[in-house]
């Protein structure tokens, strides 16, 4: 089954966990996952069983300091506060 994915949740904890995501690019897997470094988006059940044999490559350390980066507590509530901050 596929689906818009509203957020991810699911994404980061694999990344943080160093584990590359595979995913279609629906939702929000392309503002999670960057392509070729924290997992791979494809479009079709070929395509991303061509990028599971390629995943094994990625570097853990990437995947988990992308998510520290990006999806902290500190970078999520900074970023909200800029978004509230813009609304206002």
């Amino acid at each position: 089954m596929q689906w818009d994915e509203p957020f991810g949740m699911v994404m980061i904890e694999a990344l943080a966990a160093g584990t590359p995501v595979l995913a279609t690019p629906r939702g929000s897997a392309p503002e999670i996952i960057e392509h070729g470094v924290t997992g791979f988006l494809a479009s079709g059940t070929d395509a991303l069983a061509s990028c599971l044999q390629r995943a094994s490559g990625l570097d853990r350390h990437d995947c988990r300091s992308a998510v520290e980066t990006r999806f902290s507590a500190e970078a999520m509530t900074r970023k909200y506060v800029e978004l509230f901050e813009d609304v206002l």
